[in-house]
């Protein structure tokens, strides 16, 4: 058994070893970004019927249904969470490793049009913000302290452009998420820069806790992913009041780690519910979940849209992990790809190598056991081993994603949080 086991080791080990050049060197090749944080659906302008992708690796692209690259951000940014296309179809980057965020000119992927640059004193001085905002000392000195600065300081995940006219403003604004600030802030977009209007405070996480996503309703509320207190919130604009709040508890499955909430009309919000692996539908005044979808096929997702294709209701979703643009039709939930899930199904293959293995571990032991029916040598030590081993790694394969999700959830993140950004910093 001994010498058939080390022979199928090696066997498994040179299949893994042929499957990475495959897997990390031909494949992500065949598409043109690697891990898509944010999609969005393109319906007007010169790239109407394609979409702009945030990528995890950094650029910002626009493609079309066959993955050819339309356009592509030409400058060197290295973890950028968020994009969004501006009415005059310039481009807002929240750049994540590079603390800021800018309008990259449509006609020029090289030339940044504007920059919010929380680290730049003529962009905003935090000293006199906090004072006059009245921050505790703590406050202060984690957005003032150079060690913070040095790591992943802000985490801007999100920025959202807000037409002034909709509050009988003169000038347009930005709301801005701050994720390592615990805040939302809105910026002065067309004219000064400052900081009008915020919600928030580092380090006070009873009110945020490492929040996503924020966007704006048609009645000027502000909605809120606060992401690690597991729940959504909406923010009364002027006063600042949580005028509702669904943060759902066991039996009906606490929400873990949702990073975007939208209304999409008829009292429905639609939520991204990431390491649950799932997103829904929300009745708003009952907080009952209507439908839902993912759960089979959907591992981590980041942000989803609920937008018209060729006449027809999509669901557009950005699952990094997945690699790949997902599409779900939420009349039958049935969903597809664009793009190879090249990391999720390396894994996959690799597990399966591991159930292989034990699955012949197992054959082995039950044929060398001693017994005349299957009872009696599923009773030895040996075979009941191995089968305990095959059912565990069989079990893993077929729950993949939710043993994932929940490594991210229990103690995984920060450790993956931390590897990324810096993998990602910046050179200079």
């Amino acid at each position: 058994m001994l010498k058939r086991k080390h022979k199928l080791i090696i066997i498994l080990l040179v299949i893994e070893l042929a499957a990475l050049p495959v897997f990390f060197g031909l494949l992500p090749t065949m598409q043109p970004f690697g891990m898509p944080l944010d999609i969005d659906y393109i319906s007007k302008g010169q790239y109407t019927g394609n979409y702009l992708m945030s990528d995890n690796g950094g650029k910002v692209t626009i493609v079309n249904d066959h993955l050819e690259v339309l356009w592509q951000s030409d400058i060197p940014e290295v973890f950028v969470h968020e994009a969004e296309l501006l009415p005059d179809g310039d481009v807002i980057v929240c750049d994540t490793a590079g603390e800021r965020v800018y309008e990259i000119d449509i006609d020029d992927p090289s030339r940044i049009e504007w920059e919010w640059n929380p680290k730049k004193i003529s962009d905003v001085n935090w000293t006199a913000v906090g004072n006059s905002w009245g921050w505790k000392e703590s406050a202060l000195d984690y957005v003032l302290s150079q060690e913070y600065r040095e790591v992943d300081w802000t985490h801007i995940n999100d920025a959202e452009w807000v037409n002034g006219s909709r509050k009988g403003r003169d000038y347009d604004s930005i709301l801005i998420s701050m994720r390592n600030f615990d805040m939302i802030v809105e910026v002065n977009y067309s004219q000064t820069k400052e900081i009008i209007w915020h919600y928030g405070e580092p380090l006070q996480k009873s009110k945020l806790n490492h929040q996503h996503n924020v966007d704006i309703r048609d009645n000027g509320n502000v909605i809120i992913c606060d992401s690690e207190n597991h729940r959504i919130v909406e923010i009364d604009y002027e006063t600042k009041e949580v005028v509702w709040e669904y943060a759902p508890e066991f039996p009906e499955g606490e929400l873990r780690w949702a990073r975007d909430c939208d209304d999409i009309g008829n009292g429905t919000y639609m939520i991204t519910d990431s390491n649950n692996g799932r997103v829904f539908f929300l009745d708003r005044d009952t907080k009952e979940i209507l439908v839902e979808y993912g759960k089979d096929f959907l591992v981590q997702p980041y942000e989803s849209d609920l937008v018209m294709i060729d006449g027809q209701e999509r669901i557009l979703v950005g699952d990094s992990p997945a690699t790949a643009i997902t599409i779900i039709n939420p009349a039958d939930g049935s969903f597809k790809h664009l793009g190879f899930s090249f990391i999720a199904n390396y894994i996959r293959f690799t597990v399966g190598l591991i159930v292989v293995y034990y699955g012949f571990m197992f054959a082995i032991a039950y044929q060398e056991a001693e017994g005349d029916d299957i009872t009696s040598k599923l009773k030895k030590h040996k075979v009941y081993k191995e089968l305990i081993n095959l059912a565990m790694i069989s079990m893993i394969f077929w729950f993949l994603g939710t043993f994932y999700r929940f490594l991210i959830e229990f103690g995984l993140f920060p450790v993956m949080d931390r590897i990324t950004w810096i993998l990602a910093r910046p050179s200079t």
